[in-house]
């Protein structure tokens, strides 16, 4: 608790006693227990201090080498990459609190068959151990312990168990249904905040031309369970199919050979991640400060079904708690439906397409008109960062931002029908853009990105960096392997922002915040002792020639 005072004063406005006490205790002291288990496990066997404490040692160093990118291996360091400030934590929470429950069972497992080898009077480890175990409750504890540690071990719910190898054939659909067509989708979903689960109601209103019977696959999250499924009031058989791809899962479903049919499914569980991403989970965050449900985590998608016409008229309605303000990604409508009498609100969302993208949370909204551009900018950014947003007067940042590389590089391809809107979204690993918006990551405004002196000499120029990179990174992506190009989407942001500071605020700010800074990292490099003897750079390996030149 001695920490407390210093981490309120660093964190100031997004400081969050529940979060900060979570994680001292599921991220450092979760590991103590199984220290202690590990090590007098590993005394009891050996009967040794000494080599005790090298298989202590050994042991420590898998989790911070060998298995610091497996998620339910590393015992130590827990396998998380971000936390977040502005929002929650709650499924990284319970990612690593099921893997320190797997640990603290196999440890307790462990220790106990430990216990079974204490050298008795006269008798070698194994006659002790046979000695031991003539009381059947002791082996048994122990077996017990580490088959429920095995269990949990294969059947985590966090992650899905999707084929390494992509399936482009499954992922780029080539071949549509001739019979079937789709005019309509509705949703009824209902997000669970306390537990992370989703659940919900999907009506589908599909055409069958064919005259018979038709299979018609749909896609969904694999952590989803279906309901038995009614086409035109009755049931109809289905299938849950074993693969699994880039975080899908399907099922085909047998629809009559009726020519309209009201297709009708429950579906809900607790949602799974692509297991790409082991090593940086949390971006389907389910709680009551924060939601992003997208796609087939939002609802199920027919799978290479066309629409009947040109268009599709998709309407979800979602439930969330009051103080909750939603975001449809892209082009579409969203309207307030009805306040309930539990302080939820259930909101109506539109969007011409089978998918559909939704973040939830308590939001800020800010409008900031950009009249050269011809857009007004939706600005949603985390009530927590209220002050600082104002302090340093983003949304004016952004206002000329946008106005400058409009003017100067030209509109960009993602601007939606007079709005555009930038989201700001938990930590999660970069941004995406289209159809009229934009996501932020909440690290470009956390309090060590803002001082970045690399980026701008204030808050408000790194704001501008972070701006830029709708035109370099999301409007113009370069290939990060190509080495023979001079430029990155980072190099171009800094230059480009270098000269909007300028613009805005005159030569000496750009010449000291920039071209200063920029001069001493140079001078400071070319000191660098690898760097004036090249031959003893080439010596070096690979990996560590990346990480002076880069």
């Amino acid at each position: 608790m001695r920490w407390l005072p210093y981490a309120i004063m660093k964190l100031g406005a997004v400081f969050d006693l529940k979060s900060y006490l979570l994680i001292y205790l599921i991220f450092m002291y979760g590991a103590i227990p199984l220290a202690i288990l590990f090590a007098s496990a590993a005394y009891q066997f050996t009967r040794r201090a000494d080599l005790s404490l090298v298989l202590f040692a050994a042991f420590a160093a898998l989790s911070l080498t060998v298995w610091k990118e497996k998620w339910q291996l590393c015992w130590l360091n827990p396998c998380v990459w971000a936390v977040s400030d502005d929002f929650s934590n709650y499924r990284i929470f319970r990612s690593v609190a099921y893997v320190r429950l797997t640990w603290l069972l196999a440890m307790a497992g462990l220790w106990v068959l430990s216990y079974l080898c204490v050298r008795q009077y006269g008798k070698g480890p194994l006659g002790s151990f046979a000695h031991n175990i003539r009381r059947f409750y002791r082996p048994a504890i122990a077996a017990a312990l580490i088959a429920c540690s095995s269990l949990l071990y294969m059947g985590q719910p966090f992650l899905d168990h999707s084929s390494p190898d992509i399936d482009y054939d499954f992922v780029f659909a080539s071949e549509y249904m001739e019979a079937v067509t789709c005019s309509g989708c509705y949703a009824d979903v209902r997000p669970d905040p306390k537990t992370g689960s989703v659940y919900g109601k999907a009506q589908f209103q599909l055409q069958n031309t064919s005259g018979q019977e038709q299979n018609v696959r749909f896609l969904i999250n694999p952590g989803y369970e279906i309901s038995p499924i009614q086409a035109n009031g009755a049931d109809v058989p289905f299938t849950l199919e074993d693969r699994q791809e880039i975080n899908e899962k399907a099922f085909v479903v047998v629809i009559p050979a009726a020519p309209e049919i009201e297709l009708t499914m429950e579906y809900g569980g607790f949602p799974q991640e692509w297991n790409i991403v082991s090593a940086e989970q949390g971006s389907l965050e389910i709680s009551g400060a924060y939601m992003k449900l997208e796609n087939d985590a939002l609802a199920p998608c027919p799978y290479k079904v066309r629409y009947q016409g040109d268009h599709l008229s998709n309407v979800t309605d979602i439930t969330l708690p009051g103080h909750m303000t939603p975001i449809l990604f892209g082009l579409g409508s969203t309207e307030l439906l009805r306040e309930n009498s539990d302080s939820t609100k259930t909101w109506r969302m539109e969007r011409d397409s089978y998918r559909m993208i939704i973040y939830a949370g308590d939001y800020i909204r800010e409008e900031i008109p950009v009249e050269s551009a011809g857009i007004t900018v939706n600005f949603y950014y985390s009530r927590k960062h209220q002050p600082v947003m104002e302090a340093m007067n983003a949304a004016e940042s952004i206002r000329q931002t946008i106005e400058y590389c409009t003017e100067h590089i030209g509109p960009l391809s993602f601007y939606g029908d007079g709005t555009f809107d930038l989201i700001e979204r938990r930590s999660d690993g970069g941004g995406y853009a289209g159809d009229g918006a934009s996501i932020a990551d909440e690290l470009d405004y956390t309090a060590e990105n803002l001082s970045n002196s690399a980026k701008g000499g204030s808050s408000a120029q790194v704001t501008i960096h972070e701006i830029v990179h709708q035109w370099w990174g999301l409007g113009n992506m370069f290939d990060p392997m190509d080495e023979s190009g001079i430029w990155s989407a980072e190099g171009l942001t800094c230059y480009t922002t270098y000269r909007i500071v300028k613009a805005l605020y005159g030569e000496r700010e750009a010449q000291t915040s920039f071209v200063d800074t920029w001069q001493e990292a140079a001078d400071d490099y070319y000191k660098d002792f690898y760097v004036r003897p090249p031959e003893y750079l080439s010596a070096l390996p690979e990996q560590y020639q990346a990480d002076i030149t880069k």
